[in-house]
């Protein structure tokens, strides 16, 4: 099965003029400018389609509350491209799921054009101070590893993503060595495993 990646529909004019009101702000606010945001694309989110990636919701991938993962499946995955999205939070809040339609939104998408895309959620400072989240992503890594193959992924094409903190604790995951620590192959960028799978 190949992942195929297309441009992004256009994007409604009403929501541009909003950007661009809302992006001088972001440095002075970035939560409330987050949450601007968020609510802008709400409803855009909630009237987009959801078929063909059934989501099987908080997979455990160790022993903690906040060690659990989302795996959202394409109809007839067999030996797909893996994409892990790991959410942001500056390390001491947030969640794979911030409401009814984001951030699994991201994973849905990867898997109507044919990947298996996994929502991992990990624990936060301060009960779990730097490394823990990069340890605990290494444990998903090494979970994934051995059993996305039941879910129709192939573990040798795993790529990890993520925004903020998230986009922080991955590198981190592949730089910290231990028993969680998952065989890292560093691929940029994510669409030539998807094109070429």
């Amino acid at each position: 099965m190949h992942c195929a990646i297309s441009p992004a529909g256009a994007r409604p004019a009403y929501v541009t003029e909003r950007l661009r009101e809302i992006g001088p702000r972001w440095q002075s606010d970035i939560r409330v400018a987050g949450d601007d945001t968020k609510a802008l694309y709400l409803p855009l989110l909630r009237a987009a389609s959801r078929e063909g990636a059934p989501v099987l919701r908080d997979l455990p991938y160790g022993p903690y509350p906040r060690q659990v993962l989302d795996i959202h499946r394409p109809a007839g995955a067999n030996r797909a491209p893996v994409i892990v999205f790991v959410h942001g939070g500056a390390f001491v809040r947030g969640d794979k799921t911030i409401n009814d339609q984001m951030y699994g939104n991201v994973l849905t998408w990867f898997a109507e054009r044919g990947c298996v895309g996994v929502n991992v959620e990990y624990r936060l400072a301060p009960e779990a101070p730097y490394p823990g989240g990069s340890l605990d992503l290494g444990l998903a890594c090494r979970w994934l590893e051995q059993r996305v193959a039941e879910f129709g992924g192939d573990p040798s094409r795993i790529c990890l993503l993520g925004h903020s903190a998230g986009g922080r604790t991955w590198p981190r995951c592949c730089a910290i060595p231990g028993p969680s620590w998952p065989r890292c192959h560093l691929a940029w960028p994510a669409r030539y495993w998807c094109r070429h799978a």
